[in-house]
C-alpha cells in the first residue's frame, strides 16, 4: 500500500486564514473525470456548487470525509514513523476546506498542499480522533444535557470543559494538537488504563493561539482497550486575558477566532515537538479583528492513532 508519509498545508497570508484543512472523500457511484472535473455519469456537466467547487452529486459539507491534515497558525508539517502513513483510497478525492477570517479590505489568498510518499511498505494507517465528536463532554463538572455546549460567563478566569473517549480496541497514540480560540487558557490529556493507574500524556499550561502546535509524542503510547483518554480545557473570559476582546461579553461557540471553539485531536504518542516555520504574528490582525461585537469561542482536540 503507498501512502502519505509527510504532509503540509501553507498559506501566503497567514492574517486572514483562521484555519486550512484537507478531507478525504469519495465520490458518489458513477462518478467520472470528464476534462478533468469530476463528472456524474450520463448527465455530462459539471456545475460550479456553492463552495467553489463542481458538482458531483455530493452535497456541500457532507459525504464521509476524513480529515487528512490541517493549517492553523504556527503549525508545521505532520510526518510518521516508517512504515506508518496515511492513505487514499481508491474512486477518492481531496478536498480543501479553507476558512477565511474578514479584514475590512480586499485581500488574496493563495494555499498550499504539499505531500511527501512513503518509500517503504506501509504496515499501518494512522487514523485521526477527534474525542470531541466521539466522546463525552462535561462542563464545569456537570455531564452536558444536550449536544449544546453552554455559553462562557462574562468576567469567569477558569471556566472548565472536560471530554473523554473510552477506547474500545487497542491503539497506538503517536500525537495530539489542542485547538482553542483567544480565550482558551490550558489544555491537558489524561490517559486511565483499565486497571484505574493514571498517565499525563500532554501538558499545554500556556494555550498561545499563534502557536498551535502538533505535539508528538518521543515514544508511541500503547493503549489497552478499555482506556480512556480525558481531555481538560480551561478558558479566561476576564480582563485577566489581554487578548480577550469583549471580558464583559458571554461567549458563544462559533468559528470566528474571537469567538470559542476547541478542539482537541490525536494521533500517535510522542511529546515532541514537531519542527514548525515561525509564521508572522497574527495577535494584532486576530486583536483589531475583534472590535467586531461577535463574541464566540470554540474547543477541538485531534489525537493520531494506530489501530493495533
Amino acid at each position: 500500500m503507498c501512502g502519505f508519509k509527510k504532509m503540509q498545508v501553507r498559506t501566503n497570508n497567514p492574517a486572514i486564514v483562521h484555519h486550512a484543512t484537507l478531507f478525504i472523500r469519495t465520490f458518489p457511484e458513477g462518478t467520472v473525470i470528464k476534462d478533468g472535473r469530476p463528472v456524474v455519469k450520463d448527465e455530462g456537466t459539471s456545475q460550479a456548487n456553492t463552495e467553489g467547487g463542481f458538482n458531483t452529486g455530493l452535497p456541500p459539507g457532507t459525504g464521509p470525509g476524513i480529515r487528512l491534515v490541517s493549517y492553523v497558525p504556527g503549525r508545521g508539517w505532520e510526518a510518521y514513523a516508517d512504515g506508518v502513513a496515511r492513505r487514499l483510497p481508491k474512486g477518492a478525492y481531496i478536498e480543501m476546506n479553507m476558512h477565511y477570517q474578514p479584514s475590512g479590505k480586499p485581500e488574496k489568498e493563495r494555499a498550499q498542499f504539499g505531500i511527501w510518499f512513503s518509500k517503504v511498505p506501509v504496515e499501518h494507517e494512522m487514523q485521526n480522533v477527534s474525542t470531541l465528536d466521539r466522546g463525552t463532554t462535561m462542563v464545569e463538572g456537570k455531564p452536558l444535557a444536550n449536544e449544546r455546549v453552554p455559553n462562557i460567563p462574562p468576567g469567569v478566569d477558569n471556566w472548565k470543559i472536560t471530554n473523554f473517549k473510552i477506547f474500545p480496541e487497542p491503539a497506538t497514540l503517536y500525537a495530539m494538537s489542542p485547538h482553542m480560540h483567544l480565550r482558551g487558557k490550558d489544555m491537558k490529556f489524561i490517559l486511565t488504563y483499565p486497571d484505574g493507574r493514571e498517565e499525563l500524556v500532554l501538558d499545554v499550561p500556556k494555550y498561545d493561539f499563534n502557536w498551535q502546535l502538533y505535539y508528538e509524542l518521543a515514544t508511541p503510547l500503547k493503549i489497552p482497550a478499555g482506556s480512556k483518554l480525558t481531555a481538560i480545557a480551561h478558558y479566561d473570559n476576564s480582563s485577566k486575558n489581554k487578548w480577550n476582546p469583549a471580558p464583559d461579553r458571554e461567549v458563544y461557540w462559533s468559528e470566528q477566532s474571537w469567538t470559542r471553539c476547541t478542539t482537541r485531536r490525536s494521533g500517535g504518542p510522542g511529546i515532541r515537538r514537531n519542527r514548525t516555520r515561525r509564521t508572522r504574528n497574527r495577535r494584532t490582525a486576530y486583536h483589531e479583528g475583534t472590535k467586531n461585537t461577535k463574541t464566540s469561542e470554540g474547543i477541538h482536540a485531534f489525537v493520531n492513532i494506530v489501530s493495533s
